[in-house]
């Protein structure tokens, strides 16, 4: 499969596009885990489970309220707050506050590179403004691991129109320096015209090992058929798609994706 320059700007999705479509998996990461932690926080609070009676209880659960929450990646609309009946008010939105950057970054590592109970218990702690009790990291760990494991796992359509496949950086923050991560993602174009991202990961943009993993893992999720892909015309990539899709043809268009 040789790629060839066409004009595929109305297949195209734009750069703006294709960053969104990544950036909203990665809002809703955030969203869980700052959902998982606040529950985890009002647990530890209250020192008795949902429906559990201790002679410890410091109160009582109320329900939730919702609330917006600005990040680095775009605004979270209706993240859940538990409340308790005393009006116990949590410090964790200041706390991420001013980590902002760091979190969103270490919460996004997690979620595209593999959720572990290490990075569990760190994000836990700067949040809570405390060290995560064991039992809270595992709990933690295992509601967001369920949550990824079966976006990651679900399966995908056996046809797509058009995918499209590139590399894209997202800054990850250590201490005070900015280091680049580099996610490659593929969007696929269903028959009805529906896009969706259908999977990501961390790698090199020039690295084709990723690329081949990627893509083997979209097949083993059902992907059987794909008309046309579309690149920045990578030979790494396109390596890979020729070697995993033969059938299908390659458009690269530089003015197009050039800036992915």
């Amino acid at each position: 499969m040789t790629p060839q320059s066409h004009d595929t700007a109305s297949l195209a999705p734009t750069q703006e596009t294709f960053q969104e479509m990544l950036q909203e998996k990665l809002r809703a990461a955030i969203r869980l885990t700052m959902a998982t932690v606040l529950e985890e926080e009002l647990e530890a609070y209250l020192q008795a489970g949902r429906y559990e009676r201790t002679p410890n209880r410091q109160d009582q659960r109320n329900g939730h309220y919702t609330r917006g929450l600005g990040t680095g990646l775009g605004q979270i609309d209706a993240l859940p707050v538990p409340r308790s009946r005393n009006g116990y008010q949590t410090q964790l939105f200041e706390r991420y506050q001013r980590r902002q950057k760091e979190l969103d970054m270490a919460i996004c590592q997690m979620f595209v590179g593999g959720v572990s109970t290490e990075k569990v218990g760190e994000v836990v702690a700067s949040l809570t403004g405390k060290p995560a009790s064991a039992s809270t990291v595992s709990r933690t760990f295992h509601t967001l691991e369920t949550e990824y494991a079966a976006w990651k796992a679900r399966t995908l359509s056996a046809h797509y129109l058009y995918c499209f496949a590139d590399g894209t950086y997202f800054t990850v923050i250590y201490g005070e320096d900015g280091h680049k991560m580099p996610i490659l993602a593929v969007i696929g174009v269903d028959p009805k015209g529906e896009k969706e991202v259908l999977g990501f990961t961390t790698g090199e943009k020039e690295n084709q090992h990723a690329w081949q993993d990627l893509l083997a893992d979209l097949k083993q999720r059902g992907v059987q058929k794909v008309d046309l892909w579309i690149s920045d015309g990578n030979q790494a990539t396109m390596n890979a798609i020729e070697h995993h899709f033969p059938d299908a043809r390659g458009v690269s268009n530089p003015l197009v994706m050039r800036n992915w």
